[in-house]
């Protein structure tokens, strides 16, 4: 059978995120139900990496084994869309080598976080964007996002429970712009961990709104003590933008 690689895009606001669970309806396994009824087997389908509950994805990708061999490439992405529900769209379907992986291949992980504090909160992004009505100026706020650009310990702003041996991640760029009515934190890394982002942009509020210096951020990520960082940032403001890999993987 074929290897498939994707492009995927979903709106999280009605998955219990990412990854097959027992119960709650998941992007996995959604998209492993329908596909399996298309192609008349059971396949698997492995991201780039998981999204919790609630956070979207502009460019998640995937791939799978499946018998599509008789399927035009061109048509791949078309055919399988006609199976899956409307908050999933399936943007581009390649035929991908035979030792492609999304997760472990994937060289550079981009997210994007929305943000917006002008005026009252708006019913329309209260699923898609957080409302901070005492958001710091860009200025501020990219002092703060410099300190954790590099290869850092990121303990302090991961999840107590996760189960992994190190939370070494290398952070290419961190910056805060403004897109229309939005302020957008966008992080690219080779990682992520659970949960970090939201920990990183939570944190970076809470230093401002209390008044501690980028200079004692940098000083609680060496610390690596969880006690250190903010309340995370919620997670439909969350989105997985890009996953990158190296020429001929892309």
């Amino acid at each position: 059978m074929p290897r498939v690689k994707m492009v995927v895009s979903y709106d999280g606001t009605g998955f219990f995120g990412w990854q097959k669970q027992n119960s709650g309806r998941t992007v996995q396994g959604v998209m492993e139900e329908q596909i399996s009824r298309m192609v008349k087997q059971e396949v698997r389908i492995i991201a780039s990496g998981r999204t919790d509950s609630g956070v979207h994805a502009a460019g998640q990708v995937v791939h799978m084994d499946a018998a599509l061999e008789r399927v035009p490439q061109e048509k791949l992405a078309v055919a399988m869309n006609s199976f899956l529900p409307r908050d999933i769209r399936i943007r581009s379907a390649v035929f991908a080598p035979d030792n492609f992986h999304a997760r472990f291949d994937a060289r550079l992980r981009t997210y994007r976080y929305f943000l917006y504090g002008d005026g009252c909160e708006n019913p329309f992004y209260r699923n898609y964007a957080w409302w901070c009505p005492r958001l710091p100026g860009l200025q501020q706020l990219n002092e703060y996002a410099r300190v954790f650009v590099g290869t850092h310990d990121f303990t302090a702003f991961s999840a107590a429970n996760e189960q992994i041996s190190h939370r070494i991640r290398t952070v290419s760029s961190a910056v805060f712009f403004r897109q229309g009515p939005f302020t957008v934190f966008e992080i690219s890394a080779n990682g992520f961990l659970w949960r970090m982002v939201r920990s990183i942009l939570g944190s970076i509020l809470d230093y401002s709104a209390k008044g501690i210096s980028p200079g004692r951020a940098a000083e609680f990520l060496a610390e690596g003590e969880r006690i250190a960082a903010g309340p995370s940032a919620p997670p439909h403001g969350l989105y997985l933008q890009e996953v990158r890999y190296d020429e001929g993987m892309e």
